[in-house]
């Protein structure tokens, strides 16, 4: 196995190399190979770091040459930065939410004493903010309708890459016979992600596949994104986790209201077909419902249900309680002795460093103040691909705002009972198709205004080739 290794860790430092020279003849390529490295870069034989430190590892640098390069190039061309002026104040207010509570964090260690001073910049601030950068330049960079397909393509492939690596190392035992749930460990062992998490990214992508559909022309290519889609659907059961099966329902749900009206009354059929081909998913969403008590009667059992969230729950919103307003910083849950607390009074520990549910770990760590703001961030980015999505113009609009509404709804779903608002590497994709959508929303309100002013309903932005000097330039190269 050594060879294999050694093999593929040397074509991943010639590939990186090419990358890394050619970001400053065309960073957005460069960046579009940054964005499908990350579907690796937690495997087990991907290089962490060198020489041991901290957050010097092969895609931060490459990141870092990609970052420069487009910062030369921009000044030098003179780009305008016309993200829509909503997003970009709450996009300022949200990095000020993420600064305020890490740096109220760093005052507040006492909690702490087994993270280092590197890992608190690393993890809790750096890596905090980076994967969203990621997305902006995609946005930045989408100014030719090459380069929009090219972004297109290039966050599909990160998906498919890593529903390509869930089907590999999970058994179908798992959604084949029930109770077989423990090969689900192989996500993390193999591929480096945590098994909630990759529930939550892969969550919208099976209805974000289909989305793509009214792009494709010929018949052979709808039918291989339908074959995508329902192989990011296997992929969902096969992580098994509760919330990412809820939040793919959900999110196809809210598609089909918004325009797929025709499919809803298929939607039991899917639910009851899913049922009897994967028995083990049957029983996954079932556990905990139908128990039997001590009394020999049929009960929910809560603890199941939740899998001890219900324990958690109630003591962090008694600790929000104690400051609405602005909340505590980051890592509250440890800072403040309720990691403590919950092992003393219901004997939960190991798995508590967070109150598993986003929405309570934003009001504990940052109050009411940074609630409004970071969800708000995400409620505008809703209300914006929802707005692409029902288009009935270029179909372009259709795919971009589908792709990340189905990727938002999911998420947003999903947070209902783990995971967390602060980016990480498995949210990448959706930042990126964040970037996206916002990029047809721009040229979409350009286009609506019209070039004398008249506003029209829509139109299709195939159709409009200018070589003027505007922030958007709607060319083929």
């Amino acid at each position: 196995m050594i060879i294999p290794v050694i093999i593929r860790q040397l074509a991943l430092y010639i590939f990186v190399v090419i990358l890394l020279v050619y970001a400053w003849k065309d960073w957005f390529k460069s960046l579009c190979g940054l964005i499908l490295l990350t579907a690796i870069m937690y495997r087990y034989d991907f290089p962490t770091s060198f020489g041991g430190i901290q957050g010097l590892n092969i895609w931060n640098i490459l990141f870092a040459d990609i970052f420069l390069a487009w910062l030369v190039n921009r000044r030098r061309q003179g780009l305008l930065w016309d993200m829509p002026t909503n997003i970009n104040v709450f996009l300022v207010l949200w990095l000020g939410v993420i600064l305020v509570g890490w740096v109220r964090m760093m005052f507040d260690r006492s909690q702490l004493a087994h993270l280092t001073l590197g890992t608190l910049v690393s993890e809790q601030l750096i890596n905090t903010i980076k994967w969203p950068i990621v997305g902006l330049l995609l946005f930045d960079g989408c100014r030719t309708l090459r380069r929009i397909k090219l972004a297109l393509v290039c966050i599909l492939l990160l998906f498919a890459l890593f529903v390509v690596q869930i089907i590999r190392y999970v058994p179908p035992r798992v959604v084949f016979e029930p109770g077989r749930l423990t090969s689900r460990k192989n996500i993390q062992e193999d591929i480096g992600i945590s098994i909630n998490g990759a529930g939550k990214m892969v969550s919208g992508v099976p209805w974000a596949m289909l989305t793509i559909i009214p792009l494709l022309k010929k018949r052979k290519y709808k039918f291989f994104m339908c074959g995508a889609s329902a192989a990011s659907l296997y992929a969902v059961c096969l992580v098994g986790s509760r919330g990412a099966i809820v939040a793919c329902g959900a999110t196809l749900v809210l598609l089909c209201f918004l325009r797929w009206r025709r499919y809803l009354l298929l939607l039991p059929f899917m639910v009851l077909i899913i049922f009897v081909i994967f028995p083990g998913t049957k029983e996954r969403i079932r556990f905990g419902f139908g128990t039997t008590n001590i009394a020999g009667e049929k009960d929910t059992d809560e603890y199941k249900v939740t899998s001890g969230r219900n324990e958690i729950w109630p003591f962090v919103i008694k600790k929000i309680y104690e400051a609405p307003i602005f909340g505590f910083g980051r890592e509250a849950m440890l800072r403040t002795g309720l990691r403590a607390t919950l092992k003393d009074e219901v004997s939960l520990y190991e798995a508590v460093t967070h109150p598993h549910q986003a929405y309570l770990e934003v009001l504990l760590d940052n109050g009411l103040v940074g609630f409004v703001i970071i969800v708000g961030l995400h409620m505008f980015i809703l209300v914006y691909s929802t707005r692409l999505f029902v288009d009935r113009g270029d179909p372009l609009y259709t795919a971009a705002g589908g792709l990340a509404l189905a990727l938002v709804t999911g998420h947003l779903v999903t947070f209902m009972g783990g995971q967390s608002f602060y980016p990480r590497e498995i949210d990448l994709g959706l930042w990126c198709a964040i970037g996206l959508m916002l990029r047809l929303y721009v040229a979409r309100s350009c286009l609506a205004a019209g070039a004398n002013g008249a506003s029209i309903p829509s139109t299709h932005i195939t159709e409009v080739i200018t070589v003027s000097q505007t922030p958007l330039v709607w060319a083929n190269s």
